[in-house]
């Protein structure tokens, strides 16, 4: 049974993107390529999170391995803390495992430096129990030594914990001493080589659902109210307005809605036409509703008794007001948000529900690619509603009904 988690950090926690820094300042290709032999793909690099070489040390080491470019090295060190960043999910990650029992722990190569800068940018690091990193004891992985620090400090029992790193050596490294490991490549691998251990998330406290393609379809009212907007107001746009081509857009923000659906128009002619045709939709659907997507409306009510509900969805303001009061769902839904309320695309409008509504371990249910990007983004689990308008390449839990979400958790 496992009862703890040990996390690497870099490419496991944070994303180590030091090909997209050093290319940030702007130099030759020759000269990014020199300053990284010089630097991360040196022979220093490795003495940083040791820890054994001083900070200045380390700089004029590398300095003397391309004196010529002691001004771009000295640059790349001065800023080092831009080298890296964390991913959306840690936090939430942590949290939910700490919740459902376990003890979470972190093991990683840094230097002090370099640690010290990123601690205010890791929101993870206060979630863990604990942690040894390289510097701190003087050997990096896959030393024996540090693993052996790790098991000591906290009492872990070898047997009953899991490793997760992104570098091979280091999970065989944590083998060799009984515990278990997966090779990191993408959280969602991992959650699933977690889950065949036996390590289960705690169910979500709530569900925030796309709209379009997810709770309802409004394609066909929408397109006889926009093909009559165009007919009226812009004659000189030939492009037709159908409910096909409007599903296969749904899920986009506005602005690209308008540009693909009036591809043959200029893009300011064209936010034209929808500014007036998001304008006119909204009240004929608040009053004559659209098409629920199968099992919503006893699926919401069944879903209402466990999980506080919200909606986020990249429309304009008033029409996930028209979609509750046209299909008189105004009570299943706590709050909702959307880009033409806040100016924020459906990434950012989730977190902002989740600090507003104090949300610990919510889900995104949608349909198409562009939720499951804003739902990694958010760093919160994603549930592919296969039933809708789009695709989706992966998922957390992929739902073919809707009314498969009552026992999907």
């Amino acid at each position: 049974m496992i009862t703890t988690v040990i996390f690497d950090i870099g490419m496991v926690l944070a994303d180590f993107h030091w090909r997209r820094y050093i290319a940030s300042f702007g130099w030759r290709a020759d000269v990014n390529e020199r300053v990284a032999k010089a630097t991360v793909q040196g022979p220093y690099w490795n003495e940083i999170d040791r820890g054994v070489m001083g900070w200045q040390e380390i700089i004029e080491s590398c300095i003397g391995l391309a004196p010529d470019l002691e001004g771009e090295i000295r640059l790349f060190y001065e800023q080092i803390e831009n080298i890296i960043t964390e991913f959306p999910y840690s936090a939430q990650w942590i949290r939910e495992l700490k919740e459902a029992g376990y003890r979470v722990y972190l093991l990683s190569n840094y230097g002090e430096v370099l640690f010290g800068r990123c601690q205010e940018k890791f929101s993870f690091l206060n979630e863990a129990d604990g942690g040894v990193i390289s510097y701190t004891v003087k050997r990096i992985k896959p030393d024996p030594e540090i693993y052996r620090i790790l098991l000591e400090r906290y009492q872990i029992q070898p047997e009953e914990a899991v490793f997760i790193d992104d570098v091979e050596e280091n999970i065989r490294a944590a083998k060799e001493f009984g515990m278990h490991g997966i090779v990191f490549q993408s959280r969602r691998q991992a959650q699933e080589e977690l889950l065949k251990l036996g390590v289960r998330r705690p169910a979500p406290d709530s569900i925030i659902f796309d709209l379009d393609g997810t709770l309802w379809d409004s394609t066909s009212a929408a397109a006889v109210i926009w093909q009559q907007v165009v007919d009226e107001e812009f004659p000189d746009i030939t492009d037709r307005v159908t409910a096909d081509r409007l599903r296969g857009l749904y899920g986009l923000p506005l602005e690209e809605i308008a540009v693909r659906l009036f591809e043959h128009s200029p893009r300011e002619r064209a936010l034209a036409a929808m500014r007036v045709c998001v304008r006119k939709q909204c009240p004929y659907l608040a009053e004559h509703g659209a098409v629920l997507m199968e099992g919503v409306r006893e699926g919401l009510a069944a879903l209402k008794e466990r999980y506080r509900l919200f909606i986020v969805s990249n429309c304009q303001g008033g029409y996930i007001e028209s979609f509750l009061a046209g299909e008189k769902l105004s009570g299943i839904f706590e709050d909702f948000e959307c880009p033409g309320r806040t100016g924020m695309l459906k990434a950012e409008n989730i977190r902002l529900i989740m600090r507003r509504n104090g949300l610990k371990r919510p889900v995104y249910v949608g349909d198409t690619a562009g939720d499951l990007e804003a739902s990694d983004a958010a760093g919160v689990p994603f549930v592919f509603a296969a039933y809708g308008f789009g695709s989706a390449r992966e998922y957390d839990n992929r739902i073919e009904s809707f009314r498969e979400l009552e026992t999907l958790f």
